[in-house]
């Protein structure tokens, strides 16, 4: 059961990588960020529990599998980074895992999270993990075998760090360069609507940006 388990984790990674439908398109456009620079990509993707929720779904995994990949996962956030030099070859001078951590800080409302170091993970999580990355090299190819999972605690003192539809401020600095989430996420939202001109808007707008006006919920 267990490989089944890690086979549809790096499914759905590669089903929303590809991003065959409207809605998982989104929820990755907004929870990743690409930059480059003088020939050199850098990528920090987090892969927050309702993207699993979604992904799981749309790969069609059985409810059972997927209750036991979100019970596993609900105590972690994950981030998938990428650096790398492209080519014409394609990726190059790839960073490891060890140099990535080194040069990263992941910070929750201006409070630094530490990572999970693989002697720190629950047996479960890190084989669960563990065979995550493997997955992603043989569906995504290249540029999933140059990504690498790091997890963090999602829980303190039995509380969420975090809710992905509540408010804060996540950011991820890497190689000296600061990421920024601000929540709530408008993928995980109904959109917001301005009554008098009928407008439409991502679901964390409070305000028409064009008149000020304040936005409802719901069409």
């Amino acid at each position: 059961m267990r490989w089944k388990i890690c086979a549809a984790l790096a499914a759905t990674v590669a089903i929303a990588w590809s991003a065959h439908a409207a809605d998982l398109r989104q929820l990755v456009q907004e929870t990743q960020h690409i930059s480059g620079d003088s020939g050199q990509i850098t990528m920090v993707w987090w892969m927050p529990q309702a993207f699993w929720d979604q992904n799981l779904t749309a790969s069609g995994v059985s409810p059972e599998e997927k209750a036991q990949v979100l019970k596993v996962l609900q105590d972690y956030t994950l981030f998938a980074l990428l650096r790398a030099k492209v080519g014409a070859s394609g990726l190059t001078n790839v960073s490891s895992k060890e140099d990535l951590l080194k040069n990263a800080r992941f910070e929750i409302d201006g409070q630094t999270v530490a990572p999970f170091t693989s002697a720190s993970l629950p047996p479960v999580a890190a084989k669960l993990l563990g065979e995550l990355e493997p997955g992603l090299a043989r569906s995504m190819g290249q540029v999933g075998e140059s990504m690498q999972i790091v997890a963090y605690p999602s829980m303190k003192d039995g509380r969420p760090l975090l809710d992905p539809k509540g408010h804060g401020l996540l950011q991820y600095t890497l190689y000296g360069k600061t990421y920024f989430w601000r929540l709530p996420l408008a993928t995980l939202l109904p959109p917001k609507v301005d009554r008098a001109t009928h407008e439409e808007f991502p679901g964390n707008f409070e305000f028409n940006p064009y008149t000020g006006a304040r936005l409802s919920s719901g069409r």
